[in-house]
């Protein structure tokens, strides 16, 4: 199985909390995916697979790692230590020279192209014909049969758009750490001794310590407020006391 084709069955089947973002499954949602993972074919001739659930983590010696993104090609393999933060669907893109030719009967009906300037969305039509599709029996041009066809195809395509709708394709974006990566004849290699445990405790100390900095900010706003109620209380009595010595 390609990785592409994973991601998309579970796009199909996907669930709210499965999905970090439209078509990226990110971190822990990645584990319960980690066997099938490894028998794709980008990663079955990988050492080990590890999922990292943040976008840092720590080498032995205490370096920060930043896992970086790979655009999956075709020939491409994962080898050695294996660390996934997430795989991901790129939105549709559209090889430009294939805007410009026809899908069915001559006709294409194009992408949503965005006006950079504007943002606007407009999408096009393309219709192609020979001049010489509609001839008399004397071989005389008619124009009006001509015209008559073109409206025809014009129609068609407006009427069945999904017929004529340029195909686009999506790529695969691979994020993490990965010590081997093959693609083709190309090999690039790299080395990582991450501790998991590790960053793991780190992970856990580092939000115990924010955790103790948001309750402590808790109960200083909460003073904080009750000084604000009591003095608020004061300046009612005061208020009061005055009202009540100028009504005597």
């Amino acid at each position: 199985m390609k990785l592409k084709e994973l991601i998309e069955i579970v796009k199909l089947t996907k669930k709210e909390d499965e999905l970090y973002m439209d078509n990226t499954l990110y971190g822990k949602n990645l584990e319960k995916y980690k066997d099938i993972i490894m028998n794709t074919d980008e990663f079955k001739e990988c050492e080990s697979l590890e999922i990292i659930e943040y976008p840092i983590v720590k080498s032995r010696n205490g370096e920060g790692l930043t896992p970086y993104t790979i655009k999956l090609s075709d020939l491409m393999k994962f080898k050695g230590k294996c660390y996934l933060l997430s795989l991901n669907l790129t939105p549709e893109m559209y090889d430009p020279n294939q805007l410009l030719k026809p899908v069915k009967n001559g006709a294409a009906m194009g992408p949503a192209i965005y006006d950079p300037s504007t943002f606007e969305p407009r999408k096009h039509i393309l219709l192609t014909w020979s001049p010489e599709m509609s001839q008399d029996i004397s071989g005389v041009n008619d124009e009006l049969t001509l015209r008559n066809d073109i409206h025809k195809l014009l129609d068609d395509v407006l009427d069945n758009p999904d017929e004529y709708k340029t195909k686009g394709f999506r790529a695969v974006l691979v994020r993490g750490l990965f010590e081997v990566v093959e693609d083709g004849e190309n090999t690039e290699v790299k080395e990582y001794d991450i501790d998991l445990k590790k960053n793991e405790s780190d992970t856990n100390e580092t939000k115990e310590r924010l955790d103790n900095i948001l309750k402590k900010n808790k109960e200083l706003e909460d003073r904080i407020s009750a000084e604000e109620k009591y003095q608020n209380e004061i300046a009612k009595l005061m208020k009061l006391k005055k009202e009540s010595n100028n009504g005597k």
